[in-house]
């Protein structure tokens, strides 16, 4: 039997579609994932600017788009647990070099010109991976993957996992596998390349030796860290810059599935971090992410233990059998109804489904693969934003998410551990999704790359319907308040006209003084005025001025303009007069 290669993909998210390709396999790279998320909202910095709070909306929005078609149905396999084949690190990077370090430190150093690390505790997850592999038969499920680079002491962000079996004991295995994770030119990302080397050897087997290869880029370096903490303790990261990132921020899994994103303190090329442990027993998982020269992306993620010791084992199951997904349509269904079944998971209402978004998704993912490239930014597309106002959407907000993998249970799988992806499926700011996948190969070979797009659709409501909202939402925060209703003067909106035109064209600077002067010019300024504009996506649960609430306003010109265009903003103008005495 000749030697075979699999290319396992470890990545922190996915989602999938399948695009049946003629074209001939090719040695596929690592399962990746990015994320990219955006509100349309103006910078929060100019004056006059309030970001608009997401509260319930007050009027029933437009019945999302039915769900895609009915997912074909595959049972999930047998349930099972894993061990380690060695006892968990107590501490990260605290592998000690052995002598076949030193000779796989040689030959990545030498295949990769010097470009890439060898990290022996990544070679301990190398090594751990290719143990389950020999356990389980097959390529083991990305939760195993997963468990075994944090059981090591490794730290990762996505990362690549290439195995090799045969029966050779000579070196020219070692240099093949390595070459694959070196030379991937989609794994390309901000940070140098961290490789590790393990080998197993099964006697029994046909092929008894089992050699695996992990590549990971890294945006920071980390210093050693604990794995095990105590509950409410503080766990210190520590971490130097290796690329160009900024916007770093950490996004923390509690045991309790509850998320928190903390700021992180950037010195020259140091960060830092203190993330506090709850009172709950169990995993807590931190990631940083930010935006580097390539867009946004994960720089890191880690795994703490708190009030335990890290685990031995791991209970899983082995993934549904994909091999009779055989459609275009089958397998968009299937991918879609394990993403809405992760969203029930967590008590959340599914996405609708937007052929519209799949349109625009699944041109990106076959771009991905016809030009061996993996990235939210396009050579000839461009960003996220630019893809979608180029396919005639109008998204008050939106979301992506991009994955390379083998299936689609590890590819939504995998985008579920990572915390920056996770954040985008779990969202409740957007209600719809696509889904585009582009594929190559067929059976074990099948390769999947797969755009994941989130948004919320633009309010399609006219100026005067947007403003009646306001109204409404005006007199239901007074009488929240225990206020009376206030009149709505008509002249006073039409001052507040003058303002909210100023500011649907972009002149939020000086768009209160215009409502204003207008005001004065009419002889409408009685007692005290208040001027105040908005500019948002969404009218439905906007943040409303306190002076609004107060009892002695007497009344309150209210006006609405939508930008025009391909503009999904809306402008929002309040006069409020209010008695003389303060």
């Amino acid at each position: 039997m000749r030697n075979a290669v699999v290319l396992i993909l470890v990545t922190a998210m996915a989602g999938v579609l399948w695009w049946q390709s003629r074209d001939p396999v090719r040695p596929s790279p690592a399962d990746r994932a990015q994320h990219a998320r955006k509100t349309l909202e103006l910078p929060a910095e100019q004056p006059e600017l309030r970001a608009a709070t997401r509260e319930p909306s007050l009027s029933p929005p437009p019945p999302p788009p039915a769900p895609g078609p009915p997912a074909p149905t595959l049972h999930p396999g047998k349930a099972l647990t894993i061990s380690l084949s060695e006892p968990p690190a107590l501490q990260y990077l605290q592998g000690v070099s052995s002598d076949s370090d030193d000779h796989y430190r040689q030959l990545v150093r030498e295949l990769s010109g010097g470009r890439a690390q060898y990290d022996p505790n990544l070679s301990r997850a190398a090594r751990e991976m290719v143990y389950q592999t020999t356990e389980f038969g097959e390529i083991v499920p990305s939760d195993v993957r997963d468990f075994a680079v944090a059981s090591s002491g490794a730290v990762a962000a996505d990362s690549s996992f290439q195995q090799l079996r045969t029966t050779s004991d000579g070196e020219q295995p070692l240099r093949q596998a390595i070459s694959a994770i070196v030379r991937d030119k989609e794994a390309v990302s901000d940070g140098p390349l961290f490789v590790g080397v393990g080998e197993v050897y099964r006697h029994g087997l046909t092929m008894p030796r089992h050699i695996g290869v992990v590549g990971t880029h890294l945006g920071a370096q980390v210093r050693p860290l604990p794995v095990q903490l105590a509950a409410g303790a503080v766990w210190p990261v520590r971490a130097r810059l290796l690329a160009s990132w900024h916007g770093v921020k950490a996004l923390v899994l509690h045991p309790d599935a509850r998320q928190e994103e903390l700021p992180v303190q950037v010195r020259g090329d140091e960060l830092s971090v203190d993330v506090t442990a709850g009172r709950l027993r169990g995993p807590m998982d931190v990631q940083l992410v930010g935006e580097g020269p390539r867009g946004p992306g994960k720089i890191l993620q880690l795994r703490a233990w708190i009030d335990q010791p890290p685990p031995r084992t791991l209970a899983t199951r082995v993934p549904a059998d994909e091999t009779r997904l055989r459609t275009f349509s089958e397998a968009e269904a299937y991918a879609f109804a394990l993403m809405n079944s992760d969203r029930a998971a967590h008590r959340l209402a599914a996405f609708g489904w937007d052929p519209q978004l799949s349109a625009i998704a699944r041109k990106h993912s076959e771009e991905m693969r016809d030009r061996d490239f993996f990235s939210h930014l396009s050579p000839t597309t461009g960003a996220p934003g630019d893809r979608i106002k180029a396919g005639g959407y109008r998204a008050a907000q939106y979301a992506e998410n991009v994955a390379h993998n083998g299936t689609l249970h590890e590819a939504q799988s995998g985008l579920m551990h990572s915390l920056g992806h996770r954040r985008n499926l779990l969202a409740t700011d957007t209600t719809v999704a696509g889904i585009g996948v582009a594929m190559r190969g067929t059976g074990k070979e099948r390769r999947f790359w797969v755009t994941q797009l989130f948004a919320k659709p633009a309010d399609q409501r006219s100026d005067e319907e947007l403003t009646a909202a306001v109204v409404d939402l005006i007199q239901k925060r007074r009488a929240a308040a225990g206020v009376a209703e206030v009149g709505i003067d008509t002249p006073l909106s039409q001052s507040a006209a003058v303002g909210a035109q100023a500011a649907a064209q972009g002149q939020v600077d000086g768009a209160s003084s215009k409502a204003l002067a207008d005001a004065e010019s009419r002889d409408l300024v009685k007692g005290r005025m208040h001027a105040w504009v908005l500019v948002t996506p969404q009218v439905d649960g906007m943040e409303l001025p306190e002076p609004l609430l107060a009892g002695d306003v007497r009344a309150v010109g209210v006006a609405v303009v939508r930008e025009r265009g391909e503009g999904v903003r809306i402008a929002v103008m309040l006069l409020i007069q209010r008695d003389n005495s303060p």
